[in-house]
């Protein structure tokens, strides 16, 4: 099992039928942690910028036994965020976790041939977004 794959094992013990907002959930660890939820009956909010892996990963958690609500948005935009935040509160009444997943590792390169708007773009997702 990977190290990451420890981590969604953990939140497992997150108590049924919570609503969990799920940020970057349309793959890797949010993906993960999305279904994990989703198969102990969790009402899962899945907040992605990619229409097609959200269609995938809410269908996956209903699958799962879970209750799905897939919203695109980019987290890097306040009030697209807030938007979403108000429009699962209001279909579930509240909400209860909020697993920040989202991260870009976009065009990798050595620091000398980075450019400003890659850096930013990467620190906007990856860190600053987790505050908004």
């Amino acid at each position: 099992m990977t190290s990451w794959s420890n981590q969604v094992v953990r939140l497992q013990s997150i108590s049924r039928a919570r609503t969990i907002v799920l940020t970057g959930d349309g793959a890797g660890i949010g993906r993960s942690a999305a279904l994990a939820q989703g198969g102990h009956g969790a009402r899962i909010a899945i907040l992605d910028r990619v229409p097609e892996r959200i269609d995938a990963v809410t269908a996956d958690v209903e699958s799962a036994g879970g209750s799905a609500l897939g919203i695109a948005a980019d987290i890097t935009d306040e009030k697209a965020v807030d938007a979403a935040i108000r429009q699962v509160a209001n279909r579930w009444e509240g909400i209860d976790v909020l697993v920040n997943c989202a991260g870009i590792f976009d065009d990798l390169r050595p620091a000398d041939r980075t450019s400003n708007e890659l850096w930013n773009r990467v620190m906007a997702v990856n860190l600053i977004a987790a505050f908004c």
